[in-house]
């Protein structure tokens, strides 16, 4: 019988604070380390997503976090990853992306005026506070301590 490693404590620790939200906004690089299988991350990813795909947890994603994955498929020519990324978008369950629309290009133009963040990280905070989100899930190191809401869940925190 083979013998199951212990769930990592960073792992629980992080599906502990994800039982405190009911929808999150998940950025850029957290759906890379998924999709893209980044070893590091493997077992937070996998904590998110299960929780997402079993619907105790709902996701919205900006289209800008879309944009981004899409470019390096797109700049490779990588046929197979780009039908893996749009296989995700279309199908993952309980996940929604949210248009970059006037809305939230007014609130991103806010977010970027008050926190120094990149137009696109802007766009994406944005977007997490328009729809409320309880957390938002990234790796981004420099977000840290640049905006109040939502609450900023860094993979790096629990690893």
């Amino acid at each position: 019988m083979a013998r199951q490693s212990a769930p990592r404590v960073g792992s629980t620790r992080f599906a502990v604070a994800l039982r405190a939200c009911k929808e999150v906004t998940v950025d850029t690089q957290t759906i890379s380390h998924f999709l893209l299988g980044n070893e590091a991350y493997t077992a937070l990813t996998r904590v998110l997503f299960q929780s997402i795909e079993q619907g105790r947890l709902r996701a919205v994603v900006s289209s800008i976090t879309v944009a981004e994955l899409f470019t390096l498929p797109v700049e490779k020519g990588d046929a197979e990853m780009e039908a893996h990324m749009e296989a995700f978008f279309t199908e993952f369950p309980n996940v929604s992306i949210q248009p970059f629309d006037g809305i939230v290009a007014h609130l991103a133009a806010r977010v970027r005026a008050e926190s120094k963040l990149s137009l696109p990280d802007a766009a994406i905070v944005a977007t997490a506070q328009h729809v409320r989100s309880d957390a938002i899930i990234s790796n981004a190191m420099r977000w840290r301590n640049r905006f109040a809401t939502p609450r900023l869940l860094l993979l790096d925190d629990y690893r």
